[in-house]
């Protein structure tokens, strides 16, 4: 790639949006295994938790949190395995930079 194009590409949303995640990725890399975590230390995969049992929110527990943070989540603990809260904190890594 020619330095206009590298340029054309960083002016744009996706260079930003990517010059975010790597950000983001960096900061997962330093922080996360070292116990800093920025998220609600683990409610919202609770909530996963229970959606995946069958549970329904609002009917089967309580929540204040709504039902599309726990869906959104579910996957980690499907894929996640025994690194599942590092991998939730990655990906809250990842929506916080694609929001900022």
């Amino acid at each position: 790639m020619t330095s206009q194009a590298i340029e054309l590409l960083l002016r744009g949303w996706l260079g930003r949006l990517l010059l975010a995640w790597s950000l983001a990725l960096v900061a997962h890399a330093l922080l996360s295994d070292l116990g800093f975590n920025p998220m609600d230390d683990g409610f919202i995969l609770a909530q996963s938790r229970r959606i995946l049992a069958g549970e329904i929110p609002h009917r089967d527990f309580i929540t204040v949190r709504p039902v599309g943070s726990g869906l959104l989540h579910a996957f980690e603990l499907v894929v996640g395995g025994d690194r599942t809260f590092l991998l939730s904190r990655l990906v809250y890594w990842i929506e916080t930079a694609t929001v900022s």
